[in-house]
């Protein structure tokens, strides 16, 4: 049986009819448009190939900073290397008999160094010298450099210069725990007049004090630095030395002094332990 004759209508045959008309122009927006979506892919494609590159190249910079060491070793043993000590007030005192005594104040500022050895020397405005001497000095301690009883034929007016060699540092992580406790505080006790079984009897001038070891551990040898001053100027200083204080141990100093110390009006005692020294501390 014969297919059934399809029925066109009048808007397909215009459709048709405008589509045959018409493709030649259909064909050519065609083409532009595919022109077109082909155009701003490619440039999609450079733009974004160009944020990756400056993002890749910025990325590069941030990489090569963080693996860039910033800093040298010669830096960073410069920043940690120990400050210089500080020698400062150098004092000359005349004792009689071309006799002198030299002293000058000593700083170390830093924490954890220590000096553990060096060499000091007394310039004086003659030009003459001392022997070298021996010192030390812990982290953070001040005290004095002493040359007693330099002679010189010719006068002597002042210490041009304290020279400083052989300096030896040592980091020390941690101070050993030294407690010092006076009992009695330091005292200038001038000249006095006793009698004694009737008889008077004149006691030079002497300083006097009482301490005791608070720490857990026996040191072998103290030395007292003793300061003498008159008014606010340095007078004199004595290095006082004991051995073998025991830990929880007490006891009195006393140092008879001279006529050439003249007056004294006030007193400073400093115990001065050298830790560099291996056998500094002992079993009792």
């Amino acid at each position: 049986m014969p297919n059934a004759p399809v029925q066109l209508d009048k808007s397909m045959l215009e459709r048709g009819y405008w589509l045959a008309t018409h493709r030649l122009v259909l064909k050519k927006w065609t083409s532009i448009g595919l022109y077109i979506l082909i155009a701003f892919s490619y440039l999609y494609f450079f733009v974004q190939f160009g944020v990756y590159m400056y993002n890749y190249n910025e990325w590069q910079a941030i990489m090569a900073q963080s693996v860039a060491t910033p800093y040298t070793w010669a830096d960073i043993q410069a920043a940690n290397a120990p400050l210089d000590i500080e020698v400062t007030e150098p004092h000359l005192f005349a004792r009689g008999d071309n006799r002198y005594d030299a002293v000058a104040q000593v700083h170390n500022p830093n924490e954890q160094w220590g000096v553990e050895s060096f060499q000091y020397v007394f310039v004086f405005s003659d030009g003459s010298r001392t022997e070298p001497i021996a010192g030390y000095v812990i982290p953070n301690e001040t005290k004095f450099l002493t040359k007693q009883g330099f002679i010189s034929q010719t006068p002597l007016s002042r210490i041009t210069d304290v020279e400083l060699s052989e300096v030896r540092w040592k980091k020390i992580s941690r101070l050993p725990v030294l407690s010092w406790m006076f009992t009695a505080p330091p005292e200038y006790l001038g000249s006095q007049v006793i009698s004694d079984g009737g008889v008077q009897r004149q006691l030079p001038p002497r300083i006097t004090w009482s301490v005791r070891n608070d720490s857990t551990l026996s040191i072998r040898t103290v030395v007292w630095q003793v300061a003498l001053y008159t008014g606010s100027q340095l007078n004199s200083v004595i290095n006082y030395q004991a051995e073998n204080f025991l830990f929880f141990a007490e006891r009195n100093f006393e140092i008879v002094l001279n006529s050439a110390t003249g007056r004294v009006s006030s007193v400073t005692v400093n115990p001065l332990v050298n830790i560099f020294d291996p056998g500094y501390t002992y079993l009792p």
